[in-house]
């Protein structure tokens, strides 16, 4: 029994072209003849899938569970001959052979080197990945979901900074962190930063200071923990891999850019590179600088950037990939506008009034304690963020990279990764925040034996071949920090931001319990010298740690094995494990004088495992399920540990991680169609600086990507985000209950004064219980569509939309529906000239972010930019 082919009018191919399908397009329906082998192949994957699933339905909702697998199981259940092109067809019906497949056994992909510049694809599937298990493999193949994001994709959506990765990929929504987004959150959960398969530094939480992109290519954004091959880190919500740029082995290139926007916004940079032996050893040169001003009032931004890369691959064999960057900047501490209440969120009004009248600067009081009284409501400017005019933030970093590679033969490769990064930071505050990295770097290396093989098993029906992969080897870590800190007194609701700037001081005679930090006297006018909280207890002088001030140094080792089983063309089973075992010393950085520095020691191991079950049924089609365990450690100022009551807990070194995840992944109309769906849930720790505890996280969602690219003139591409993130069980930490307990009840007319003041006892700990995330919307949806003319001329248009989030941990104030419009108009001829402008916020929306976690949600918020323009010329040789 067959069904005929059904073709579309002739009319219709010049739409057919546009989207790049054939002028016919043709939709096939076939029954197979043989229907006892039909239907047992219906019973085994249904077999299999049943039990996939049975251990997904304890893991995932129930709505998301019946999703999964209705997605999931259809093309399981069909036949697999069904889904095949025309030309198998026509090999059915027509008798003639047609050549072995492919398919027919497991293809090892070669390693991507990237000689040029790819300014046309922005399709996940247009390059291998090794950023997930670490072998090269297409992110259809891959069982974790990952966004692939191409540079092309980056420079239209205008990324700077981690703030702006949900413009490019599902599962990601990252705080303002005080302007510097030093880290990525992904699945509401704090990430990492990868460069090139390696850690790299980033910030300690909520403050942090500037990452520089200019070695940046291109982008994989892994959500979840780290496979057993990249081991353990300091946080595990996901990690964001930077691929560098590489060397140019063929021919002489250089680019030289310039953009101007908004807000005094400079930015200027050269890249160029040449190969030094032909096909053999090349470098390239890069440097980005930026010296801008900013909507936010007194900040401010100059940065320089230079990176230099240098490959040789002396034959076919032999590799080593070198590079190394330097990264130097001044930046803002932008606290954003303080004491949030619903009316500020929805008309821009502040409630006005200060503490009680002081003697001493600012001339009332302010600090951790203090009651406001309040005096009426104010409108106020979106540009009137909580800065100090003399606050010093300064940043610089330096990370040197090789990674060399020697090819045994057809099935034996050896990769050696080593990394050295050194970094300095310095934040003084007139508020009385400090935050000092004054020694700090990082060794890394590990060493991978990559090893195929295949074997034979016998069985009723004959033997089964199957194919492995495997990666084994070992990762050594030192590290290396010491770290000054000093939140005791910093509070933002005490300071009224309608009055004159000069008055958001913190008076030094008002310090107590701190002393001064060795080396930075007079950093600033308002004090005399830095000062910070010790990293111990000395009861005698009342003095107390503060969970962050540290001088650490620890070692790293760690044992992985990765062992992927190809048992036929559709199905394949990966299962990796990890042990890690550290020894970390710590010491107080700045004991009093004349006492003693508390210090302690630890040992401990972390085990980590995961494994994963794909099923491929057509070429086009992958499914997938993936568990993965994990202990991890906590991480202080500089990624240091921290001494709590003059010990290091047992606790910091175990955090657990647990995740489930669930997916398929689709490459249609001959690759020029991507689709990715995941379902997820994890439970994970959460190190709580300001209280001390763990705090225990459990996040479920649903991420769809998709991205259609028919051909060089038009791509289009539509992320959808789905997330339920709540503590569980948990004493959550809040600046102040609410906003009202800040101000007396002098003016209920106003607000409901509670009278506790200001960040009461260094906070509010709310009894434990269930509560939901703060800061992170349960919907995001992010789209960018474009069309180049092939004469070169072009124009984009892109927006995100996110749901309500609430702003503090009792949902008084909520942070509404939001969006925002983005279009570009450019011009690129592919060979020596590009222009392009970019409209941001088009239709001026007034959004807002949070600034960091659940603790800050009492105490500010952070205001988006409003309509700003952004220009950019770059000519190439």
């Amino acid at each position: 029994m067959r069904f005929s082919l059904i073709t579309l009018p002739k009319n219709s191919a010049s739409f057919c072209r546009f989207f790049g399908l054939p002028d016919n397009l043709v939709f096939l329906i076939t029954l197979k003849r043989n229907m006892i082998f039909h239907i047992n192949n219906i019973c085994l994957n249904w077999h299999i899938l049943n039990y996939l699933y049975n251990l997904a339905a304890r893991t995932l909702t129930p709505a998301g569970t019946c999703l999964a697998l209705a997605l999931t199981a259809a093309p399981a259940l069909a036949d697999s001959e069904v889904a095949q092109n025309s030309e198998e067809f026509q090999e059915k019906t027509s008798g003639k052979k047609q050549p072995p497949s492919d398919q027919q056994k497991p293809v090892s992909l070669e390693p991507l080197i990237i000689i040029g510049d790819d300014r046309t694809s922005v399709l996940p599937t247009s390059r291998a990945i090794n950023s997930v298990f670490g072998n090269e493999q297409s992110v259809l193949d891959t069982p974790r979901s990952v966004s692939v994001v191409s540079k092309k994709m980056l420079a239209l959506r205008e990324f700077q900074d981690f703030t702006q990765l949900e413009r490019v990929a599902a599962g990601v929504f990252t705080p303002r962190f005080f302007g510097t987004a030093s880290l990525p959150v992904i699945r509401a959960q704090q990430g990492e930063i990868f460069q090139n398969g390696q850690r790299k530094q980033g910030g300690n939480g909520g403050f942090g200071f500037p990452i520089s992109f200019n070695s940046l290519e291109s982008m994989d954004i892994v959500k979840g923990p780290p496979s057993a091959v990249f081991g353990p880190g300091q946080r595990v919500g996901g990690y964001v891999n930077i691929n560098t740029k590489r060397a140019y082995l063929d021919k002489f290139r250089a680019e030289v850019s310039g953009t101007v926007g908004s807000y005094d916004t400079y930015r200027w940079g050269l890249d160029v590179g040449a190969p030094l032996i032909d096909n053999e050893l090349g470098f390239r040169l890069s440097y980005q600088g930026e010296d801008s001003d900013s909507f936010y009032r007194f900040a401010e931004t100059e940065s320089h950037a230079v990176y230099a890369a240098l490959d040789w691959h002396p034959n076919d064999r032999l590799g080593f990939d070198f590079n190394v960057e330097h990264f130097d900047t001044d930046f803002s501490d932008i606290g954003g506008i303080n004491r949030p209440t619903q009316d500020l969120i929805d008309n821009l009004r502040i409630i006005t009034g200060t503490g009680p009248a002081t003697s001493t600067p600012p001339g009332f009081q302010t600090g951790q304690g203090t009651v406001v009284t309040p005096t009426g409501t104010a409108k106020i400017s979106r540009r009137n963020v909580f800065i100090g005019p003399d606050d010093l933030n300064e940043h610089d970093t330096t990370l040197l990279q090789l990674k060399s590679a020697y090819q045994v033969n057809d099935h034996f490769n050896i990769i050696n990764y080593t990394t050295f990064q050194t970094l300095d930071k310095a934040t003084v505050d007139t508020n009385s925040f400090v935050e000092i990295i004054d020694e700090n770097y990082t060794v890394q290396n590990r060493t991978e034996l990559h090893h195929s093989f295949d074997f034979s098993v016998p069985g009723f029906l004959g033997n089964l071949n199957i194919g492995n992969d495997t990666i084994s080897g070992i990762a050594y870590k030192f590290h290396h920090t010491r770290g000054f800190s000093n939140f005791n007194f910093e509070d933002d609701n005490s300071f009224d931001l309608t009055l004159d700037p000069s008055t958001r001081v913190f008076a030094e005679a008002n310090l107590t319990g701190v002393l001064p930090v060795p080396g930075f006297a007079d950093p600033i006018p308002q004090f005399s010298h830095a000062f910070a909280s010790p990293a111990g207890n000395y009861p005698e002088l009342g003095l107390s740690g503060n969970g962050d001030t540290n001088a650490t140094d620890f070692h790293q080792i760690g044992l992985f094995y990765q062992h992927t089983f190809h048992f036929t063309e559709q199905w394949s089973l990966l299962a990796g494990g990890r042990g890690d075992l550290i020894y970390a010393k710590t010491r107080d950085p700045l004991a009093p004088e004349g006492f003693k520095a508390v210090s302690d020691s630890a040992t401990h191991i972390m085990p980590a495992a995961n494994v994963s079950l794909t099923y491929k049924p057509v070429s086009w089609n992958t499914l997938f399920f993936t568990y993965s365990y994990s202990q991890s450690p906590a991480s202080a100022l500089g990624g240091g540990f921290a001494l709590k009551n003059n010990r290091l807990a047992p606790g910091d070194f175990h955090i657990e991680s647990e995740l489930y995840e669930t997916g398929t992944k689709f490459s249609l109309l001959d690759d020029r169609l991507y689709f990715g769906l995941a379902f997820f849930r994890q439970t994970r720790g959460q190190n709580n600086v300001f209280s001390g505890n763990i705090d225990r996280i459990e996040v479920e969602g649903i991420e769809l990507e998709s991205s259609f690219q028919p051909n060089r003139n038009f791509f289009a591409n539509a992320n959808v985000t789905l997330t339920d993130a709540q503590f569980k069980n948990t004493e959550v930490f809040q600046g102040s209950r609410v906003v009202a307990d800040v101000f007396d009840n002098s003016r209920p007319d106003i607000i409901q004064g509670g009278g506790l003041g200001s960040r009461a006892g260094g906070g509010f700990g709310f009894p434990a219980d269930n509560f939901e995330m703060t800061g992170q919307p349960d919907f995001i949806f992010s789209g960018t569509a474009a069309y180049t003319f092939d004469a070169g001329f072009g124009a984009s248009l892109s927006g995100v939309l996110t749901s309500p989030q609430n702003l503090d941990v009792l949902g008084t104030v909520v942070i509404p529906w939001q969006h925002q419009l983005d279009a570009s108009v450019f011009y690129d001829d592919h060979e020596h000239f590009e222009a392009r402008v970019a409209f941001l916020n088009i239709t001026n929306e007034k959004n807002w972010r949070t600034q960091f976690g659940s603790f800050f949600g009492s105490e500010t918020v952070s205001p988006d930019l409003p309509f700003n323009v952004l220009a950019t010329i770059k000519l190439r040789y």
